[in-house]
């Protein structure tokens, strides 16, 4: 039996492929509906991820490993296996000789997805499959693609921006970037509008701390120095949040203090080659389509470093157009989630 696949940009391939040659692809007018597919971000890794995938794409798998230096497979189904990467005696392998002593119990299996520098390559090769699994099913594209946070190379990879590899390549480097810095922290805050959060912020002179996330119109992550995320909680509790929950992260991703790797990761993709979109990707940074144009892609994806991800205004963009379908590709269901109370707001 063949098996069908997409290589980065050549959906119409694959519709060919598959016996539905483009002229007959359904179109929105005939179907009266929107497909939208969500691809997740950091915090939705899980071990056993990617089980029922790596042996339909092997190809796929082999060219992740080449690139990372390690087993993709074994990271996610195999943390204690001796004999690979996986193993507490070959952790270093996971990392560049420069950024080695910045872990500190690494050297546990049971860790391993929580380190940035795996986990965003280990999302995206694995969102990466379970499109082309997708795809096999239904080689209809979507209408629309997004994805949250380091999803959004997920996204960009479905439309058609660049191939498995390159994508693979900047999601590496971008983890390695990210995983030098430490001291940082995020939490996301429940029950609270924006609006609220900024208040607090300001009245409490917590000038520190970030706006990163905005999951929901209630609910917004914030990003900052580990003490002041520490500190926050207990005003924002009675200020009137439902919840605080201080996230599992190193890094205050999306905010100020990951200015300092910009300069390297826009030296690092200025010489890749990307193409316009096939279909249109909903930028974190926008909440609206990116721009077709590869320079302007370039530069929203070094902006996407610093800048918060608005989420909520993506889906609140999607919910607008004619009846939208979501698929959520990749694993859990956290973005389905998100969706679900981003509806509940808005009734």
């Amino acid at each position: 039996m063949s098996l069908y696949f997409v290589t980065g940009h050549d959906f119409s391939g694959l519709l060919r492929n598959r016996g539905f040659p483009d002229r007959h692809r359904p179109s929105r007018a005939m179907c009266h509906m929107t497909k939208i597919y969500l691809f997740p971000g950091q915090g939705a890794q899980q071990q056993g991820m990617g089980r029922g995938l790596f042996d339909l794409f092997p190809q796929y798998v082999q060219q992740a490993d080449l690139v990372l230096e390690w087993s993709v497979r074994d990271v996610c189904l195999n943390p204690h296996k001796a004999e690979n990467t996986a193993r507490a005696d070959t952790m270093q392998k996971l990392m560049p000789k420069r950024v080695e002593k910045t872990f500190q119990g690494f050297n546990n299996p049971d860790q391993i997805l929580a380190h940035t520098q795996v986990t965003q390559p280990v999302m995206y090769v694995v969102n990466a499959l379970a499109l082309m699994a997708r795809l096999k099913e239904d080689p209809v594209p979507p209408d629309f693609v997004a994805g949250h946070s380091v999803g959004e190379y997920s996204a960009l990879y479905a439309a058609g921006v660049f191939d498995f590899v390159t994508g693979l390549r900047l999601v590496k480097r971008r983890g390695e970037l990210m995983g030098i810095l430490k001291d940082g922290g995020m939490a996301a805050v429940h029950g609270m509008t924006a609006e609220k959060i900024n208040e607090v912020l300001s009245a409490h002179e917590l000038t520190t701390l970030d706006l990163a996330n905005f999951n929901t119109p209630e609910q917004v992550v914030i990003s900052g120095p580990k003490k002041d995320i520490q500190r926050a909680g207990e005003i924002f509790l009675k200020s009137g949040a439902g919840h605080y929950i201080v996230l599992n992260v190193g890094c205050a991703f999306h905010s100020r203090y990951m200015r300092e790797i910009v300069g390297e990761f826009k030296s690092f993709i200025k010489g890749v080659a990307f193409l316009t979109p096939r279909v249109p990707v909903i930028a974190n940074v926008s909440g609206l389509p990116y721009p077709g144009d590869a320079d302007a892609i370039k530069n929203t994806l070094v902006r996407h470093i610093t800048s918060p991800v608005l989420w909520s205004q993506g889906m609140t963009f999607l919910l607008s157009q004619q009846d939208p379908q979501f698929h959520e590709i990749g694993p859990g269901k956290v973005l389905t989630g998100l969706l679900r109370r981003i509806r509940q707001c808005r009734k």
